[in-house]
């Protein structure tokens, strides 16, 4: 057993690699990256020839149904992802255009309502946010209002400014 005053094994550090032998290894690396994509190409393709080869002969075989079954069920799968894509375009248009709307209304004057009509939607919500009329919150006077819940009579405010 180690004691307590020993010190674990530190691993060597490695050695600096040298500038040259760098290069090389980046250009191996680089090489083997290319070598990689071209490999997985070429799989892909041989994949694609396979399953060409693979219809012919059920055409040959005479496995029309075989084939057919197959490609209706890809046929299939493709409608009911398009089906799903546009259920989710028109809900994406309906969100942006109310949007639109929304910020549209917030601008009163008709010009400029006019150019934010030509904005994208991203542009239009800076257009909007400068442009629209606010209004003010509160009285707008500047007079004091309590707050809510119990008021306070004048003597009890008198009482509280005079405390000592």
């Amino acid at each position: 057993m180690a004691e307590a005053n020993e010190l674990p094994e530190v691993p060597e550090t490695p050695k600096p690699v040298e500038a040259d032998n760098l290069k090389a290894l980046k250009e191996r690396l680089d090489f083997l990256e290319k070598d990689n994509k071209q490999i997985i190409k070429d799989r892909d393709k041989a994949k694609g020839e396979l399953k060409k080869i693979a219809d012919e002969k059920a055409i040959k075989n005479g496995d029309y149904e075989k084939l057919l079954k197959e490609k209706e069920d890809a046929l299939t799968a493709k409608e009911t992802e398009l089906a799903e894509a546009k259920s989710k375009a028109e809900k994406f248009d309906k969100k942006v255009e109310a949007d639109r709307k929304k910020l549209l209304d917030k601008i009163e004057d008709a010009d400029l309502k006019k150019i934010g009509e030509k904005l994208e939607l991203e542009d239009l919500e800076i257009f909007a946010e400068k442009h629209s009329i606010t209004k003010p919150i509160g009285d707008g006077g500047g007079r004091y209002t309590p707050p809510k819940g119990k008021e306070k009579t004048t003597q009890e405010l008198m009482a509280t400014m005079y405390k000592k």
